[in-house]
């Protein structure tokens, strides 16, 4: 879930060269409840945004303390 410290809020994904950051690529975000349609790379993010991503196994460790997920 991205955090309200998230670097990336107000961003577009894109943008924000989440993939290359993190080395993860988001599959889908869901928002209040309900997954977001649409070209993935054009939203947003917000506080509390939940992200599936597909990542390799060292994403858990490296990430796992970063202020930019909860």
């Amino acid at each position: 879930m991205v955090s309200n410290q998230c670097q990336f809020i107000g961003q577009r994904i894109r943008d924000g060269h989440f993939r290359t950051l993190y080395g993860a690529a988001v599959l889908a975000i869901c928002r209040g409840g309900e997954r977001v349609k649409g070209n993935l790379g054009q939203v947003r993010l917000q506080p509390a945004d939940v992200l599936l991503l597909e990542a390799r196994p060292p994403f858990i460790e490296r990430h796992r303390q970063s202020r930019d997920f909860c």
